[in-house]
């Protein structure tokens, strides 16, 4: 957010030795390669009518050219199901410098020990653990569905559904 598109194109260009035109080919077909996760999409919505007290939020390493283009391109309601999105270009840093995390923290008033960071990089996750967030690395939508609710569930009602989901289906076996 400190320095203009061009003048990061200039740079890049020059510590690659490239032309602008190269480097600005090649961001572009980057920007135009991402993709919508309909799959997580999916399970932010389903947490968000199963949990409505749940809060989520973005902290994302873009630009505000990158941003702008990326939410205007897609699905208005897929955006609202975040609390708030911080981008680095908005904050000034970007994950994995500390300064990113205070921020967010203190724009959000929140204890960092009540914070869940999912990240599909170590060392973003390692910054947010070493404030005292609760760490885990993103593998896919199907895992992090299993994770979030084995965290966020009551232990006592996880066991109780388990056992009447399974129950007459318990066989013991023993060799006595």
């Amino acid at each position: 957010g400190r320095i203009s598109q061009e003048h990061c194109y200039r740079a890049i260009a020059q510590s690659l030795d490239m032309q602008i035109s190269e480097i600005r080919v090649v961001l572009d077909a980057v920007q135009r390669s991402l993709q919508r996760d309909s799959e997580m999409i999916s399970l932010l919505r389903d947490i968000k009518r199963e949990k409505p007290g749940m809060r989520l939020y973005v902290m994302s390493n873009i630009s505000a050219p990158d941003w702008a283009s990326l939410r205007d391109a897609g699905d208005t309601e897929d955006w609202l199901l975040f609390d708030t999105i911080f981008t680095s270009a908005e904050v000034g840093e970007r994950k994995p410098d500390l300064g990113f995390y205070r921020q967010v923290m203190r724009k959000l008033n929140m204890d960092p020990r009540m914070a869940l960071f999912i990240d599909d990089k170590g060392e973003n996750l390692t910054a947010a653990r070493s404030l005292g967030m609760h760490g885990y690395l993103f593998r896919g939508a199907n895992d992090f569905r299993t994770m979030l609710y084995q965290r966020c569930d009551n232990p006592i009602t996880l066991g109780s559904n388990y056992l009447l989901q399974c129950a007459k289906h318990m066989d013991s076996t023993t060799n006595r």
